[in-house]
């Protein structure tokens, strides 16, 4: 029996993929260099695990997703933030 991926089936036609090594989202928001005070616009958010880190850091995240999935998962994870 073959196995079915953890997760949502990712969309090719959007070039979808899910950030999910921890190390390179730390990587990204190092190289950002991001102060308390910088406002950030993040395309394509997916499941939210760099917009996480962002959130830690910036002043502000807005994000910008076009899969009403990806959308509804993001709205679950962050409301209230």
């Amino acid at each position: 029996m073959a196995s079915r991926p953890l997760g949502p089936t990712l969309n090719k036609d959007f070039g979808q993929h899910i950030l999910k090594n921890p190390l390179v989202v730390t990587g990204i928001v190092q190289k950002a260099e991001l102060r308390s005070s910088d406002v950030v616009l993040e395309i394509g958010p997916g499941t939210g695990n760099l917009t996480a880190r962002l959130l830690e850091t910036a002043k502000t995240v807005n994000v910008v997703e076009v899969d009403p999935r990806m959308v509804a998962e993001i709205q679950k994870r962050f409301t209230g933030t």
